[in-house]
């Protein structure tokens, strides 16, 4: 397995594999160079070790721990279900993180839950949450849920979040959290869809051009495409870059 900065292309399931960075320590916590380090498991392991006792035929996944690396960190073009933890969870003293283009449904907790904690005077944000498609039964999104006083801005813009979220503490020295272009879809009857918990200072929270409703409004189909009565939004708000790809019509095989 080759590791780096770029997460791209995973296809997670079961909450046993937490992807990586789910418990990753913060890239900032360490020195800007230190390099990113599989911690567990460990090569070489006793026999006795849990990590021998799996069977032909039965699908076995572990928890990876992980710790170090440098930034900026892409995560992208991943699908991540039926993770009861959050599928995506950067932890303290997280900067510049980029998690785009991921696609996650039937979690049964949270989607992405930014802690956005800070570690040895080191603080989290500079964060951009982008064109991620969280179907019905996806996940919550969580900002700020360790409800931290302090920290750099979160631009979250251009995704399609089709279950809750929640935008948790601000105060006049964290933040900004910039919320824009998004497709908001839920049963919630908060302003903009959002709810918004502790928030000390109204100003850090800038809610912009979102499109928002209920399951009812049809704003998007089963999966997350604006339907024809919105399609003038295509390209312009959430995920959906362009016109959905149509199936053939036939198909023929040889």
């Amino acid at each position: 397995m080759n590791i780096n900065k770029s997460f791209h292309g995973f296809y997670v399931f079961n909450g046993f594999f937490v992807f990586l960075l789910l418990s990753l320590l913060s890239a900032s916590v360490f020195a800007a160079n230190y390099p990113l380090e599989i911690i567990q498991p460990q090569p070489n392991l006793d026999i006795n070790n849990r990590f021998y006792k799996a069977y032909p035929g039965l699908e076995y996944n572990v928890r990876l721990a992980v710790i170090g690396g440098d930034y900026p960190f892409l995560v992208e073009d991943n699908t991540l279900h039926q993770i009861g933890g959050h599928p995506l969870g950067p932890k303290e003293g997280t900067q510049m993180w980029f998690i785009q283009s991921n696609r996650m449904y039937k979690n049964s907790q949270d989607s992405i839950g930014l802690q956005y904690s800070d570690s040895n005077g080191i603080q989290s944000g500079d964060i951009e949450i982008s064109y991620n498609l969280v179907e019905t039964g996806g996940g919550k999104l969580r900002i700020n849920s360790n409800q931290m006083a302090s920290g750099l801005p979160v631009y979250i813009f251009r995704n399609t979040f089709m279950d809750d979220v929640q935008q948790n503490r601000t105060t006049s020295s964290n933040g900004p959290f910039y919320w824009s272009k998004n497709v908001i879809v839920n049963e919630t009857s908060y302003p903009e869809k959002i709810e918004r918990w502790k928030i000390e200072d109204p100003s850090r929270v800038v809610v912009t051009n979102n499109l928002t409703g209920s399951a009812a409004d049809n704003i998007v189909d089963a999966q997350g495409y604006l339907t024809s009565k919105y399609s003038t939004y295509v390209g312009q708000r959430g995920h959906q870059l362009g016109k959905r790809p149509l199936s053939p019509k036939s198909l023929t095989v040889n």
